[in-house]
């Protein structure tokens, strides 16, 4: 299973020049998304998917942070499937260590 450690490393926003972001296009917590279009599949991606932060562009849900504890494929594919199904995030960016995976939700899970 893939170990959701919900936090990533302190610095992660600033490496990807998001220092500057916090809602709505930047949300770490669902207590942070209010009424806003799309806070029902951005609420599930962080709470009931585990992941880290979902970043948004004009208020749609483009790319989804996870940080893992291990990289493992089926839980990967498990999570790349939830978010593949809410059709609206483009990437999914998993998190271990000093390791970053990009996947694209565009295409189908690997276990379908």
């Amino acid at each position: 299973m893939l170990a959701p450690q919900n936090q990533l490393a302190p610095d992660w926003k600033e490496c990807l020049g998001l220092d500057a972001r916090c809602a709505p296009e930047l949300y770490q917590d669902a207590t942070e998304v209010g009424d806003v279009p799309h806070s029902r599949p951005i609420r599930t991606a962080l709470r009931d998917l585990g992941a880290a932060a979902v970043f948004c562009v004009q208020h749609l849900p483009t790319a989804v942070f996870f940080a893992a504890e291990n990289m493992d494929p089926a839980a990967i594919a498990r999570l790349h499937s939830g978010l593949w199904n809410q059709g609206l995030a483009s990437v999914l960016a998993v998190v271990c260590g000093e390791t970053i995976r990009i996947y694209s939700l565009a295409a189908t899970p690997a276990d379908r």
